[in-house]
């Protein structure tokens, strides 16, 4: 992130001091301080104060920090939604590698996040398990294990089902 937002000064050509503040939309839930209580996606980071790590680098690095904030990243792209389009209130949803969502209202000004993949159960098992990327990638493994004929490896990284990725499979259907 600090290497990202680095190239993003220079690129820009903007001196650091006139960077006010960083916002962040992170995947998961986050605690009202803006701890990742966990990434959906990326396990080891549970109960992970990106916050603070962020302030500390960043201190370390240019020899100051400024305010971070820190939401969710649905709940990010709803509010802006909600600006875009003047809305008074809506649900949100965001079908990708997990399955989030926001309750939006006073057009935007109050933003929810709600994580209906993870709230959602079918068989006991959570919806986002059934409908994001990484199962839809598992299930076409499984498959392509058990000698099923498809041609989404020929949009697979060296054909390798290893490099099997979701949008190899929206290639090949």
């Amino acid at each position: 992130i600090i290497e990202v937002l680095t190239r993003a000064i220079k690129e820009n050509r903007i001196a650091f001091e006139q960077v006010a503040a960083l916002s962040l939309g992170v995947p998961g839930p986050l605690t009202k301080e803006g701890v990742v209580e966990r990434f959906p996606n990326i396990p080891g980071f549970e109960n992970f104060d990106l916050k603070k790590v962020l302030q500390e680098k960043l201190e370390k690095r240019y020899g100051r920090a400024f305010p971070i904030y820190i939401q969710n990243d649905v709940s990010a792209w709803a509010r802006g939604e909600a600006t875009y389009w003047d809305t008074q209130r809506f649900i949100y949803l965001a079908i990708g590698i997990g399955l989030g969502g926001a309750l939006v209202s006073e057009r935007g000004r109050s933003v929810e996040n709600i994580e209906p993949g993870w709230i959602v159960k079918i068989d006991n098992k959570p919806l986002e398990e059934l409908t994001a990327a990484r199962y839809l990638i598992n299930r076409v493994r499984e498959r392509i294990r058990k000698g099923e004929q498809t041609n989404v490896l020929r949009f697979t990284e060296k054909s390798e089902i290893r490099n099997l990725a979701i949008d190899a499979i929206s290639e090949a259907a």
